[in-house]
């Protein structure tokens, strides 16, 4: 039969696993919550576009009266390049780590 020095010991260990569960539930929703708070802020704070941005954007070149041929045909107005790349003149030796 178990003493109640033993009862007390197992109570106090249950205890403890509790309040360690607890502290480890609410770290990790802190951690969702700062999470999510920097991601707002830094779409918010960033540079970068928005659908209204680039919604008007569309609209606006689109209604414009620029004779180019366009090659897409789903309105983007992206234009074909003049010409394909070339290769660049010079030496084409690269030297990694060299010093």
């Amino acid at each position: 039969m178990p003493t109640r020095h033993d009862l007390d010991a197992v109570r106090r260990r249950d205890e403890g696993r509790a309040r360690v569960s607890r502290l480890t539930r609410w770290l990790a929703a802190g951690a969702l919550v700062l999470t999510g708070a920097c991601s707002v802020l830094a779409a918010k704070t960033l540079p970068g576009s928005d659908d209204s941005t680039s919604a008007s954007a569309t609209t606006s070149s689109s209604s414009s009266t620029d004779t180019g041929s366009t090659d897409s045909s789903d309105g983007s107005g992206l234009q074909a390049a003049g010409s394909s790349p070339s290769a660049a003149s010079g030496s084409a030796d690269a030297t990694s780590g060299g010093s």
